[in-house]
């Protein structure tokens, strides 16, 4: 397809060519006829009719000057001018033009004969004479036809040569992508096949095909983080779920067996507090499910970040006082752009981590910070803290730092929080601090 676009392109640049150059050279001709039979009508017109008569016997009888131009190099019989001069009664006078008299005006092919016997094509000018006779002015087409037979040679040489790059270029560069795409899809099958550690080939080349199989590798990388990611959610969920669960039937069998009513009823309540505590986890997932899914980026507004903490410091106040702890802000006006009830929700959720780890008497401190584009939000508190090498593991799903998982909760608090950082455009990340645990938050800037 490539090869054959180019041959046609080079033969549309060929004619083109052709066409230009013979156009010229014929009207290089033209001039040259044009010009000889003016000088010749001058003569005529200057000095009479005998006088025209030797000027053209003279040009008859001198070499023709072919050193010069495209008559460069030419043979004296291919290049010289042919005239005839014809008096009013119609007889030949002068020249040596070996043809018919052409008709008045220009001829454009006059078949004549050389003085070497060959025969030739010439195009002529027929000129009437001020007292009456015909000037005949001709030039041999030969040097125009050689010129042609020229360019012809070249074009369909250099045809040849752009039609075999083409095909050789189309060939190897054929060879090279279908190399790359059975490459490519040699790993694909892999993949399909179930073997998640297959990766696109890249050759270091830098080229388009290594740089989509760059792209595609970023893409499995991110499926396989993806796929280990649910198959742990998958067995956390399975053990957080069975262990309420096997509560759950221990109560209800105690209660089929008990005959005292108020035993009977603290055993039911106590079942209803394993089924809450169950849709709790599972309203958890589905909270997470929504602000993953990113939809909530529609419901999205200019918000006033400091009112929103303003809000969370009245709403746990008393709980900050009951457990003994104190809460210092240190605020700069902020404005996101986000989704008002997640956002608060992400602060609470800090927030009761802090109640629920740091311990009493401790300090929360949170601080608000806008520089350009975007907005910090730091939110610490001086508790226990967490061991450097579990700093990561914390943002994900059912990540309890108690090995015996027998704490309250089931590890999507703070999972939740860096979901909804995320969907807002964010990042959140522990930072180190002299005391306890600080999270350090980054949110775009509202406009």
């Amino acid at each position: 397809m490539v090869a054959g676009i180019s041959c046609v392109l080079t033969l549309a640049v060929g004619v083109v060519t052709f066409s230009m150059v013979h156009h010229e050279i014929e009207r290089q001709l033209d001039h040259r006829i044009e010009l000889e039979t003016q000088s010749l009508l001058a003569t005529y017109e200057r000095a009479g009719f005998d006088v025209l008569v030797r000027a053209v016997t003279d040009r008859d009888r001198r070499p023709a000057r072919g050193t010069l131009g495209y008559l460069a190099g030419r043979s004296e019989a291919g290049s010289r001018m042919g005239y005839i001069v014809l008096d009013a009664s119609g007889r030949r006078r002068a020249g040596d033009f070996q043809a018919e008299t052409p008709p008045p005006g220009w001829s454009e092919f006059i078949r004549f004969r050389r003085p070497d016997g060959s025969s030739g094509v010439a195009q002529a000018m027929n000129a009437p004479l001020p007292g009456g006779g015909r000037l005949v002015v001709a030039a041999d087409r030969a040097d125009l036809l050689d010129i042609d037979r020229a360019l012809l040679r070249v074009f369909l040489i250099s045809a040849g040569l752009v039609a075999a790059v083409g095909v050789l270029a189309t060939f190897g560069f054929g060879g090279v992508v279908q190399r790359r795409l059975n490459a490519i899809h040699g790993a694909a099958e892999g993949i399909m096949a179930g073997d998640m550690r297959r990766r696109m080939p890249v050759d270091g080349s830098g080229g388009e095909f290594d740089q989509l199989a760059t792209v595609l590798n970023r893409m499995l990388d991110r499926i396989e983080a993806l796929m280990s990611n649910l198959r742990q959610v998958s067995g956390d969920i399975a053990h957080d779920i069975r262990t309420p669960l096997t509560r759950l039937r221990a109560r209800l069998e105690d209660i089929e067996a008990e005959t005292t009513d108020g035993v009977r009823k603290a055993r039911v309540e106590g079942a209803l507090s394993e089924v809450d505590d169950l849709q709790g986890l599972l309203s958890g997932l589905l909270a997470l499910a929504e602000i993953e899914g990113r939809s909530v980026r529609d419901r999205f507004v200019a918000l006033d970040l400091v009112a929103l903490v303003h809000e969370l410091a009245e709403a746990y106040g008393p709980a900050l006082e009951k457990a003994g702890m104190a809460l210092s802000l240190d605020l700069e006006p902020a404005t996101v752009r986000g989704d008002r009830p997640l956002l608060l929700q992400a602060l609470s959720n800090l927030m009761d981590n802090s109640l629920f780890h740091a311990g009493a008497g401790a300090r929360i401190r949170i601080l608000t910070r806008a520089t350009g584009g975007s907005v910090r939000l730091v939110f610490g508190d001086d508790g226990p803290g967490v061991p450097p090498e579990d700093r990561n593991r914390i943002f994900k799903r059912f990540v309890r730092l108690d090995p015996s998982r027998t704490t309250a909760g089931h590890g999507l608090g703070l999972a939740t929080v860096a979901a909804i950082v995320s969907a807002h455009g964010g990042d959140i990340a522990v930072t180190p601090s002299a005391r306890g645990l600080q999270f350090e938050i980054n949110l775009v800037a509202g406009d």
